[in-house]
């Protein structure tokens, strides 16, 4: 599935559009994904224009949301357009294993260079 995530431009923010078309739901995946890359990994996998209007969207929208990680994102997070709170321990496995792996890719293809 993460080989099929073609970066462009040094970031997810296409992907993570055409994911949002298809389910507003991945909208909670993606907060966590490029959360977790950004507070601990240092990598920014979605531009800030396009987070910022996740988040807002979230916020708007959040009692219509169904994930099974819903719980992990708060409204006070997401007013506040940060995932700092969580530490490395309360991201479920799917995202620590995948965030590298994106973060990878988004280098080899769009031959951006590493912070």
């Amino acid at each position: 599935m993460l080989d099929t995530l073609k970066p462009e431009a040094g970031n997810y923010d296409s992907v993570a559009r055409d994911c949002f078309k298809k389910n507003k739901n991945t909208c909670v995946s993606w907060m966590l994904l490029s959360s977790y890359c950004y507070y601990l990994k240092d990598e920014s996998i979605l531009s800030d224009e396009v987070f910022d209007k996740m988040c807002k969207w979230m916020l708007d929208n959040y009692d219509s949301l169904e994930h099974e990680h819903k719980h992990l994102v708060t409204k006070e997070m997401l007013a506040t357009g940060s995932g700092h709170s969580l530490k490395e321990v309360d991201y479920p496995n799917r995202v620590r294993y995948s965030a590298p792996v994106l973060i990878k890719q988004m280098y080899f293809l769009t031959g951006a260079a590493s912070n």
